[in-house]
């Protein structure tokens, strides 16, 4: 008499023969399969992606969160280590803590100068995708200038504005006028000496950290007392 291969038994073995075809190989060490790590950038001998001056070109105003790590220490065997942050400086778009702030990582062309935590710099550069890290604004910007942010400035340009309209520049003589100068909202006007004197750090200041908002011509002008009152003499 003949062996028979009970029905239940035949139709697991069937089931089992089609999962296995489905299932993925396993190595012959027997361990799964690992995942294969992200493609990296190629990179040239500047350490940067190769034909990274062909990215777009822009420019951009920032706050510095952090500056660039030191290099990584190696990760001992079998040890679960803290991913290594990436050899970037880290901005943002707004200040610390400003909830619209999108963190930007920037890479300097060579080791940056005059950088300071919370500062506010105008970098220009080229946005490049730098996997596995993403997209990284590349500047070659490495004498960063700390400016004042625009809130910052419209504030002293209103306080400067605000000293000099409550002057009447009266005067009694010559002596007592001189001439303002240009670049924050206007080219300059005869003014008493005192109001200036107030005025003259808040000028500079707005100068050195904002940048002047007005290009102004080559001009010549003398300050001259005429009626009580402080006025210009234009010339050549």
């Amino acid at each position: 008499m003949k062996n028979r291969i009970p029905s239940a038994l035949l139709l697991l073995a069937l089931m089992a023969a089609a999962c296995s075809k489905g299932a993925p190989e396993r190595p012959s060490d027997g361990k799964p399969p690992g995942v294969a790590p992200p493609p990296s950038t190629p990179l040239g001998r500047d350490g940067l992606p190769l034909n990274w001056v062909d990215a777009p070109f822009s420019q951009r105003s920032l706050y510095l969160e952090a500056e660039a790590p030191g290099p990584c220490p190696p990760c001992p065997p079998d040890a679960r280590c803290a991913p290594c942050p990436p050899p970037f400086h880290r901005f943002s778009t707004h200040p610390a803590g400003h909830p619209d702030g999108k963190m930007v990582f920037v890479a300097f062309t060579r080791p940056p100068t005059g950088l300071k935590i919370g500062g506010y710099y105008h970098l220009s550069g080229r946005t490049v995708a730098w996997a596995p890290h993403g997209d990284i604004f590349v500047t070659m910007d490495h004498r960063a200038r700390e400016w004042f942010p625009p809130e910052k400035c419209l504030a002293l340009a209103a306080e400067y504005k605000e000293i000099r309209g409550s002057s009447k520049g009266t005067c009694e003589k010559d002596e007592d006028c001189t001439i303002l100068p240009g670049g924050v909202d206007d080219c300059g006007r005869a003014l008493d000496t005192k109001t200036a004197a107030r005025l003259e750090p808040i000028h500079r200041m707005f100068r050195d950290m904002c940048g002047n908002t007005i290009q102004c011509e080559p001009r010549f002008a003398q300050p001259a007392c005429r009626e009580g009152r402080c006025v210009e003499i234009r010339g050549k």
